[in-house]
């Protein structure tokens, strides 16, 4: 008799289909949320967990990390969110100008007591620009 899973199924929306369809094929994500999307669609595909191991090449408690996280939480809609912070995260062409051209000269120049620039120090800087 062969086992069948206590997992319950995953369950996806024709758009969150899409989009783990989408992200399996980037080639611009992590290489980590692309084997995720990986492990979603053959486990949405009623795979078990070590034949989905055994397709991509990985270990069965990676697989099973994975699917536990989006069966214990609305996976797509906060990967989606995550997904668009990150998009949102992009720095300006103007601030990255603003932060190299502070990265070129020495902390010493700008009246802190450092040799070298950290990128904390940097932040700090930068947000104390923008925010006064």
């Amino acid at each position: 008799m062969p086992f069948v899973s206590a997992r319950p199924a995953l369950q996806l929306t024709e758009d969150d289909l899409e989009y783990v369809n989408r992200t399996c094929k980037s080639r611009t994500l992590p290489e980590s949320a692309v084997e995720r999307a990986k492990i979603l669609l053959e486990y949405y595909e009623r795979k078990s967990i070590s034949q989905i191991a055994r397709d991509l090449g990985t270990n069965r408690p990676k697989v099973e990390r994975t699917m536990t996280r989006p069966l214990l939480m609305e996976f797509m809609p906060r990967w989606k969110i995550y997904q668009e912070a990150a998009d949102r995260e992009k720095i300006s062409s103007g601030a990255r100008t603003w932060i190299l051209s502070i990265a070129c000269s020495k902390p010493l120049d700008h009246g802190y007591p450092y040799e070298l620039w950290t990128t904390t120090l940097i932040s700090r800087i930068y947000q104390e620009s923008l925010f006064g």
